[in-house]
């Protein structure tokens, strides 16, 4: 059996909209500070291995988050 619940009788299609465009905007800020620190020499090379490893591992949790917000966008541009 095959269910197909259109999404706009329950949401706010432009309102969701609205609201993941300023978490994106908020991740890839996000993303850009973790790059701007990873590509810092002298942070690189003064931090310990663990705390430079975790801003990378943030990095790429970011990095994700970000597609998912870039696909949830293109899943509601389709509804509209």
């Amino acid at each position: 059996i095959e269910l197909f619940v259109d999404l706009k009788e329950f949401i706010d299609v432009e309102a969701e909209k609205a609201r993941l465009g300023k978490e994106k905007e908020k991740t890839a800020g996000m993303i850009a500070g973790k790059e701007k620190k990873l590509a810092n020499e002298s942070f690189v090379s003064r931090a310990p291995e663990e705390v430079v490893q975790r801003e990378r591992e943030q990095l790429l949790q970011l990095q994700e988050q970000l597609k998912s917000i870039d696909d949830a966008l293109t899943e509601l541009d389709s509804l509209s």
